[in-house]
């Protein structure tokens, strides 16, 4: 939908993930004190000095989310902050559920690890979390999605992508979470903003 109202090409993943690795190379060198000279299949930059410079040094961090091994493995090579999500169905519309669950997730961060190598435990792993619901009927509420989801409903309490019960439940889970997978920051959908607002304040201590 970006694409089409950019009136840019949709090109398959692995050009645009190629593409993508190109320009952080061009970016990363932008935000240097060097000029740039750089020669590759989809960008060309002939001693260009970039302005204005970040104030962060090396640069400011970089954020770069999937759930595919590729992509994944760019992050872990070149991105500050990686962001665990689901793969999304052929058209971009729906996410692969059997992709949300924790033992996707593991492999996920397996990926990542191998990529990153030495500096992986410089790395902050981030969740997409897209199934925000504050009740006391926890499993209930679990079980009705699992049914939908074609999950069982331990494997939605289990997701990283899921956070289902009281505030107190959520904080729990949310820091298992960070035992388990080193998952420290934490992204939800707008309209989950409210509903989320307890569980931050009682992280926080308020």
């Amino acid at each position: 939908d970006n694409y089409e109202r950019s009136g840019i090409p949709l090109d398959r993943p692995g050009v645009r993930i190629a593409r993508m690795e190109e320009a952080l190379h061009v970016m990363k060198g932008l935000f240097s004190d060097e000029k740039v000279t750089y020669s590759g299949k989809y960008y060309t930059i002939n001693n260009l000095q970039g302005l204005p410079k970040p104030i962060q040094k090396p640069h400011p961090p970089i954020y770069i989310g999937g759930g595919g091994q590729r992509i994944l493995s760019v992050a872990a090579r070149e991105a500050d902050i990686i962001g665990l999500t689901a793969i999304q169905k052929p058209g971009g519309k729906d996410f692969n559920m059997v992709d949300i669950t924790a033992e996707a997730t593991a492999q996920k961060l397996a990926w990542v690890r191998q990529a990153a190598g030495e500096r992986f435990n410089q790395l902050e792993i981030n969740s997409f979390v897209f199934i925000v619901q504050v009740t006391d009927h926890r499993e209930g509420v679990a079980a009705g999605m699992a049914s939908h989801f074609g999950l069982t409903a331990e494997q939605v309490l289990a997701s990283p992508h899921c956070l289902i019960g009281t505030p107190e439940q959520i904080c729990t889970d949310l820091l298992y979470r960070r035992e388990q997978f080193g998952i420290s920051y934490i992204t939800v959908l707008k309209e989950h903003v409210d509903a989320f607002a307890p569980v931050v304040a009682r992280l926080a201590g308020a």
